[in-house]
């Protein structure tokens, strides 16, 4: 009989230590939801911001680095070249460096690059940004916070290996008589596009200074970093391709100089 009341209590806490498991599981997993879908708290607002802006700016990045660091090429009146690449359709490549003089350099069309594809990529994201703020706000509402926001708009900003969305906006939630505030908010996104236009910078320089540019001795240093192909047209132009080897971002763009 002490044998079997014995065995009792062994399965009894066993039961016990598998249901407080399971409900500990249960628990933990409720609190790291996925922050689109719900379970958004104040300690992952940024994650939220992330998970819904990361599509939109991978595809601005695309399209800028696309049209050589313009949404509408052509639409400021800046030069272009309606180009084809085989069984592919037309593209609209801006030129970044242009002159229609014979025997004369290139004329830079953007003598600040990284600063206008950042303005070029704010304005493609606007209209999402505001849009996944409000989204981020429903839902923290959902979850039985009080919102109070004082409002502010965004900057874009390339640096290394990142593209980081800055709000310049304030924060307050309210819950259960607990208030806390969040500023400086800010969404980070993986991408290199900054490195694209930072190697798109030196080619135009290069070119704008010495009618070329050698790719082989530019790669030479870190040839896994970047691919750089150039192709000429008929015309003079050179179009030049900038991949990064591990993500295969592109950048591409139009050359025309030193015309013969």
């Amino acid at each position: 009989m002490r044998t079997k009341s014995g065995q009792v209590t062994i399965f009894v806490i066993v039961g016990i230590v598998i249901v407080a498991t399971v409900l500990l599981f249960l628990l933990l997993r409720g609190g790291s939801e996925d922050p689109v879908t719900g379970g958004t708290s104040e300690a992952n607002t940024e994650s939220f911001l992330e998970t819904c802006l990361k599509d939109v700016v991978r595809e601005g990045t695309e399209r800028i680095g696309a049209q050589g660091g313009y949404i509408n090429p052509g639409a400021s009146g800046a030069p272009f070249i309606a180009f084809k690449f085989q069984n592919e359709t037309p593209e609209d490549i801006s030129y970044l460096c242009y002159t229609r003089n014979f025997y004369s350099k290139c004329v830079v069309q953007r003598t600040a690059l990284l600063s206008h594809i950042t303005e070029q990529l704010k304005e493609y994201i606007e209209d999402d940004v505001y849009d996944c703020f409000d989204q981020l706000t429903d839902s923290l509402e959902q979850e039985g916070y009080a919102i109070e926001v004082r409002e502010g708009g965004f900057e874009v900003e390339l640096i290394p290996e990142k593209i980081l969305i800055n709000f310049k906006k304030q924060l307050t939630l309210t819950k259960q008589d607990k208030v806390s505030r969040k500023t400086d908010i800010q969404a980070v996104i993986p991408s290199n596009f900054y490195g694209l236009g930072k190697v798109a910078q030196e080619i135009v320089r290069q070119e704008s200074t010495f009618c070329s540019f050698n790719e082989l001795g530019y790669m030479a240093p870190h040839p896994e970093l970047w691919s750089i192909y150039p192709f000429t047209t008929g015309d003079a132009t050179t179009i030049y391709i900038i991949k990064h080897q591990k993500t295969n971002e592109m950048f591409q763009f139009a050359i025309k100089r030193c015309v013969v």
